[in-house]
């Protein structure tokens, strides 16, 4: 895979005070990562000489033993393809500095720079390097194919105020740290790297001092990590003696995806400019979740979840209040969609002080309508004490088919839609006639591939779950059946959940089964959805959406499969542009989503290119 740098962030032992032993320690590292091909090593500040070494930094021997330690690493780097970046103290002005040297084939390729400030308390902390000298941390740019470095020395718990006071515009940040711990600082520096990375569209790589140092009047942890546009790709604390390092894999083509979407930011200092090409990656090591719209940890994605939920409720009270209309009209299937619809509907009238019974759950069974589902959306009524009404649609579609000449017993395309618009005109008439909303019901899963009907489902007052990927639909349903104010419809939900998805328009078999199964026509909803989020989120090429999810789902799928998935996914998103192009009113309740705020594309666009690209 290409366009993907490999950073380690390593934590060596040190001896405080004897920067040959330190040197030895670096060493060893490096020649334990040699395996991995790393593209940049990154060290702690400080790590030669250790952290902890007080008004030694002022001896002369110790300054110059670090410059006999760096001159070593230097030699012994010489044939290495990575970029080693390691701490050092340097007096300059008549101060002392925590300064960065950076190494590429046994040479410092660029200036050295240093921290703000002076070390403490041996300078006054008000003076700063002056430019002609020692560079600010600003100034440490590195550039090398088609992506730039800036070392930004410091605690990254302060990251995201020191690197807007730096002007940020690199690809990467490496942050060097030399700071003792104390009771949380562990957590605010992986959250700042983290905030760092997000607010500032790059990569963060930052590291600690850890084991070794003295222990008093501070304790050193250590700690090392790797952030990229607000995901923590690792990040781990020093539990033992020995070394640590984290390598993780950063993707350039996902950061400039998202720096795209910020103002330009200017690097107007010097820059340094080697030639380093990037390996091609066979494998990669970083975390793929094959579910990107939610976050990794169960406590996290049960969070995000009630969010998604509430801000549901919140849209549709608004719309409600702001239109003057309190009734509602669904159509429910006994699908996931709308029962997930239901359930908002009943918690936004409750909310507003409206009777359940303004929300009219239409049942409209027609050719291919199952026992089970119609039972789950009856009990879904009675259950959540809405207005029910049922209305076979079998006889007004027959005379529809002889109105415009269409068999009967030919179930095609025609067959299909024809149900679906004229469910949408029972709705909206019903609608004209209660004064109420229409309530759609599609997901973003169905929109991206145009899994809908024209002029039918497609069609809404207000729309729900636009926004909402099917996967996620179904994490969200599983986390309502867990709560009090549905308890007396659980059964039900966990019934809808083991349902398979289908739009139950042709007729099921003998033993009323369904034989129109969603998935195993287009595919699994959860890799569509993993398309989706990938090609709209980071506009990376198919071929770069085909490794990551062969990675994330390597347990479930072959590669020819998801490949051949792909195909359909990026086929029938092209061609279903034309419906999104007029969807009805939702409101944006996450991204990446499919609003035209957030993605715009024209409707004749071909995909052609992109199945090529797959493809050879």
């Amino acid at each position: 895979m290409k366009g993907i740098v490999r950073i380690a962030a390593a934590v060596p032992r040190v001896s405080p005070g004897l920067p040959q032993k330190n040197a030895e320690y670096i060493k060893d590292i490096l020649h334990e990562l040699a395996e991995c091909k790393p593209d940049i090593v990154l060290f702690p500040a400080l790590c030669i000489s250790g952290a902890s070494c007080g008004t030694l930094f002022k001896n002369r021997a110790l300054l110059d033993s670090c410059e006999a330690a760096v001159e070593e690493i230097r030699r012994f780097t010489a044939q290495s393809d990575c970029v080693v970046v390691v701490g050092l103290p340097e007096s300059y002005d008549g101060r002392i500095y925590s300064v960065c040297s950076v190494i590429y084939r046994g040479e410092e390729i660029v200036p050295r720079s240093g921290e703000r400030h002076p070390l403490r308390p041996l300078a006054d902390a008000s003076t700063e390097p002056s430019k002609g000298g020692l560079l600010p941390a600003s100034d440490a740019v590195l550039n090398f194919d088609d992506f730039s470095i800036r070392i930004i020395p410091g605690d990254p718990a302060d990251l995201p105020v020191i690197a807007g006071e730096e002007g940020l515009g690199a690809d990467i940040i490496l942050c060097p740290c030399a700071m003792p711990s104390a009771a949380g600082t562990f957590a605010r520096r992986r959250n700042g790297a983290q905030m760092a990375s997000m607010n500032y569209a790059c990569a963060v790589a930052t590291c600690g001092c850890g084991f070794g140092e003295a222990t008093s009047p501070y304790i050193y942890r250590g700690f090392a990590g790797v952030c990229e546009c607000g995901q923590v790709l690792r990040f781990s604390a020093q539990s033992g003696t020995g070394p640590m390092f984290e390598v993780c894999d950063v993707d350039i083509d996902i950061i400039h995806s998202q720096r795209a979407k910020q103002p330009p930011l200017r690097l107007d200092c010097p820059m340094t400019s080697i030639r380093k090409a990037l390996h091609d990656r066979t494998e990669l090591l970083r975390e793929v979740p094959q579910n990107p719209f939610l976050p990794g940890g169960e406590k996290e994605t049960e969070q995000t979840v009630a969010e998604i939920f509430e801000l549901q409720v919140a849209s549709l009270m608004g719309r409600i209040q702001n239109s003057g209309i309190s009734k509602l009209v669904v159509g429910l299937s006994g699908g996931l969609d709308s029962t997930l619809a239901v359930l908002v509907c009943r918690t936004a009238l409750e909310r507003l002080g409206l009777p359940s019974t303004n929300c009219l759950g239409v049942l409209m069974p027609g050719f291919g309508t199952t026992q089970r589902t119609r039972n789950n959306a009856q009990a879904l009524i009675d259950g959540l004490g809405l207005t029910g009404k049922t209305i076979s649609i079998e006889a007004s579609v027959l005379q529809h088919f002889e109105d415009i000449g269409h068999r009967a017993d030919l179930k095609d395309i025609t067959f299909e839609n024809a149900q679906s618009r004229e469910r949408s005109q029972i709705l909206f008439d019903i609608a004209n006639l209660e004064n109420a909303l229409v309530i759609g019901t599609g997901d973003l899963s169905e929109d991206a591939l145009g899994w809908c009907t024209f002029g039918g489902d497609h069609l809404a007052t207000f729309n729900l779950n636009t926004c909402l990927p099917k996967s996620l639909v179904r994490v969200l349903l599983r986390y309502l059946a867990q709560q009090t104010a549905f308890s007396g419809v659980s059964g039900v939900l966990y019934d809808i959940l083991d349902t398979p998805v289908s739009p139950e328009l042709l007729p099921p078999d003998e033993a009323g089964n369904q034989l129109q199964k969603t998935e195993s026509i287009l595919g699994p909803y959860a890799l569509h959805d993993f398309f989706f989020y990938y090609f709209v989120e980071y506009n990376l090429a198919p071929t770069k959406i085909l490794e990551y999810a062969t990675l994330a789902f390597r347990e479930q799928y072959k590669r020819d499969y998801i490949k051949a998935t792909l195909v359909v996914f990026i086929r029938r998103f092209f061609s279903g542009q034309f419906k999104r192009n007029c969807s009805p009113d939702s409101a944006m309740l996450l991204t990446p989503c499919l609003s035209p705020e957030y993605f715009t594309m024209p409707s004749d666009a071909s995909s052609d290119f992109m199945i090529e690209e797959l493809t050879h």
